[in-house]
Formats: structure tokens, sequence, C-alpha cells
């Protein structure tokens, strides 16, 4: 009798083992099922967030990435052919450069110096900042007719500032317009503009600074690949003769300064002490 009991309470254990086995198959079919749909909702998900229009102007060395598009990816400029390793944000700096006030922390493209190409990748970029989401509510007519007049309004004002201050025309196709536009619209609510004081002063000296900073890489280079030295003669809206001096190498051209020839005679022997201490200050054996 013992041992039958203890035989019968084995094969009830083992029954209940092989239930509970079936029951976890059971579980794991399930849960199978819901991750495949989970996949499928971010995918969804994926394909409903804004696209990342600058991808295209680059090449992602470290191929595609199945679910999560963000973080620093290593990548080449598909126009200047320089290689980083950086987020989208980077990427965004490298063609349109920092906000106001912020340093760069990128090296900028060479594209700015083509209005042609910049201006197409500029558009580009914000058609697709401001495309309409998915399941997004419709703008209705109404508000759109309001939505022009208060554009074409915004318009006028800036043709108003232009004419008002003897401001050409061809200033709007400067890519630093479009950039500012951009960065007023980023602005937090009851911005002000800054004032003659600090425009002449503080900002102009960040300007300078600035400037630098993204001309130091093509300075680096001639000292490795040298560098020609050019100037040229031209008068400005005052009438004041000036000559220029420019350092051009393959990598690029770059401004130093200009002098003012009034009074003096531009002979070769002056122009050419002129040109004497900018090779002085480059370098004598820096230059070509």
């Amino acid at each position: 009798m013992a041992f039958g009991s203890k035989r019968k309470q084995l094969d009830d254990e083992n029954d209940v083992e092989e239930t509970h086995g079936d029951g976890a198959d059971a579980d794991l079919g399930n849960s199978g099922d819901e991750s495949a749909e989970e996949d499928d909702d971010s995918a969804d998900q994926g394909s409903a967030k804004a696209a990342k229009p600058l991808h295209d102007e680059v090449v992602l060395l470290d191929g595609p990435k199945a679910k999560n598009s963000g973080g620093s990816r290593p990548w080449r400029c598909k126009h200047c052919n320089k290689k980083f390793t950086s987020s989208y944000t980077r990427i965004r700096h490298h063609f349109f450069g920092p906000g106001p006030g912020k340093p760069p922390q990128i090296g900028r493209c060479s594209v700015a110096n083509d209005r042609a190409k910049y201006k197409k990748i500029y558009d580009k970029y914000h058609k697709a900042e401001k495309g309409q989401p998915s399941g997004s509510v419709p703008t209705k007519p109404l508000e759109k007719a309001f939505a022009a007049m208060e554009r074409d309004a915004v318009d006028v004002q800036i043709m108003m500032f232009l004419c008002a201050n003897g401001i050409p025309f061809n200033v709007l196709r400067s890519p630093q317009y479009y950039e500012m536009v951009a960065a007023i619209q980023k602005a937090p609510k009851g911005y002000k503009p800054p004032g003659y004081e600090k425009a002449r002063t503080t900002l102009l000296d960040a300007c300078k600074r600035k400037v630098e900073s993204d001309l130091a890489p093509v300075r680096d280079t001639w000292y490795t690949h040298g560098v020609s030295v050019v100037s040229d003669g031209w008068t400005n809206m005052k009438n004041k003769p000036l000559i220029n001096v420019m350092a051009s190498n393959s990598h690029g051209s770059m401004f130093l300064y200009a002098e003012d020839f009034s009074g003096e005679e531009k002979t070769g022997e002056a122009i050419a002490q002129f040109l004497l201490q900018a090779i002085e200050e480059i370098g004598p054996s820096n230059v070509l």
C-alpha cells in the first residue's frame, strides 16, 4: 500500500509538471505575438516621425539602424568629404551653424560658399521640418486665409525695413539672412533684438571670434600645404582707394586685411612693400 500510494503521488506530480510546461509554451507564444505587434507599432511610429532630410547630404558610415536612429553616429559629408562622429543636431550645425551666441561644436561645411546649393539644402530641410505629420487635423480654409494675411504683413515689414535703410535687395539672397529669420522664429516669447551699443561692441567681437574659429582649419593648412598671397585694389563707397590682401591655397581663400592708400602714390615699389609685410605676417617659409 505504501509503494502504491507513493507511485500514485509521483504520477500526479508528473502530470502537474507537464501541465505547467504546456502553459509556459502557450505564454511564450503569446509573448512572441505581443512583441511582434510592438515591433510593428514602433515601425509605424518611426514612419510617422519627422524625416531627417540632412541624412541625404551625408554618408552614414555605420550602416542603417533598426530602431533608434538617434545618438552619435560616424558620418561623412558628401560636399566637403570631412568625417565626423556626432548626433543629427551636429549635422545640422555642420550645414547651418549653431544658434546665435553659441560656440561652434563642429566645423562648417564648404557648401555655404555656394549659395545655390546652400539654399537648396536649406529649403529642403525646412520643408521637412514644417511638414504636417500624419494624423493631424487639417487646416481650415479660413485659418489658411488669415495665415496668408499675417505672412504678407510680415513681408511688408521686411520690405519697409530694407527701403527705409537703403539696404539692397540682393541681401535677401544671403544664407545668413535665412539663418537670421530661422533664429528669430525659434527665439523665446518676448525676445527683443539687440540695440546699437550691443551690436557695435560685444556682438561684433563675438562675430569676429566665430569667423576666426571657422577659418582656423583653413589657416592650419598653410603650414602643411603652403599658401599664396593674392592682392587686389578697388575704390569703396567713399571713393577711398583700398588694397586688400588674401591668402589662398587648395583648401580655400581667406581675406586678411585691407589698407587705405589715400594720399599715397600706388607705385610698384609701394605695393611690393605692402605685400612683403603680409608675407612676413604669414611666414616666408609658408608662402609659395
